[in-house]
């Protein structure tokens, strides 16, 4: 997060100790301060590197020292925060982004950028994704009121877990167990998740 009009990238050889600074795609760029900021990212499965800069998802492949793919799954989008970045059980990039936190994935085999739809008609931070052994992926959001979502990219069903009742001010966070179920935790209490609860 600098100044500068246009964001980088910085790829370092441990091997060799050299580094080189790779800019971000000139669309990006922004004479407001600091629109491209990336605030997540992902090594992927797939070998590659994923960030959003503002809107702007991309794609870089570090073998080609490249970036690969760049652009905007959700116009109305601004960035995507913290750990809300997953590789997708059907090999799609999943992301949530802020203000409107809309889920967005993009196929890296057909570069197919994808708007899912909202996760929380009122939350603007969905911080976490997660996805289970099921394929089901969860988010954590917040921050005025706290929730876990599930959402099946086979049927893009999205249904939110807790009831109004259990939810409070703060934000929720979501992450895979080494046995492949998703845990949550909001609000001080810890939860398993499944697709059609939080217990």
């Amino acid at each position: 997060l600098d100044l500068s009009p246009r964001g980088s990238l910085l790829v370092t050889d441990v091997d060799s100790g050299a580094t080189t600074q790779v800019d971000f795609p000139e669309s990006t760029r922004s004479d407001t301060w600091a629109t491209w900021a990336p605030y997540a990212s992902l090594l992927s499965a797939n070998g590659c590197f994923y960030t959003l800069a503002g809107k702007t998802l991309l794609e870089f492949d570090p073998n080609r020292r490249a970036f690969t793919f760049h652009g905007v799954p959700a116009a109305s989008e601004t960035c995507c925060v913290d750990t809300a970045m997953a590789d997708g059980p059907d090999g799609r990039i999943y992301a949530a982004t802020h203000p409107n936190a809309r889920l967005v994935s993009f196929d890296p085999a057909t570069q197919e950028l994808r708007d899912h739809g909202q996760l929380d008609a009122a939350e603007h931070y969905p911080g976490s994704l997660a996805v289970d052994a099921a394929g089901w992926i969860y988010a954590g959001i917040g921050t005025a009121r706290w929730n876990f979502v599930a959402f099946d990219p086979r049927t893009n069903v999205m249904r939110p877990l807790l009831v109004e009742s259990e939810r409070g001010q703060g934000s929720a966070r979501v992450s895979k167990g080494t046995d492949g179920a998703v845990y949550g935790k909001a609000g001080g209490r810890h939860y398993r998740l499944h697709p059609d609860r939080a217990e």
